[in-house]
């Protein structure tokens, strides 16, 4: 629920165009909270990534020094 939470008000803060100090002061959110949470929640946002996208990538040689990946 809590991360649910910061995760609205981080996605908020990011989309406004400004300062996060600035926008944390307007909405009366603590810097070092917020800056905590955004944390929290670039960490869940990984790990889901990590959870979908392969983090492995085997590399074929083609020709002379040309490599290109694949999954």
């Amino acid at each position: 629920m809590r991360l649910s939470k910061w995760t609205t008000i981080v996605r908020e803060c990011n989309n406004r165009g400004i300062p996060k100090k600035e926008w944390c002061a307007a909405n009366g959110v603590h810097n070092k909270q917020f800056f905590y949470w955004q944390r929290r929640v670039r960490e869940e946002v990984f790990q889901e990534v990590k959870n979908i996208v392969p983090l492995e990538t085997n590399f074929a040689q083609l020709g002379n020094r040309q490599f290109v990946a694949f999954a």
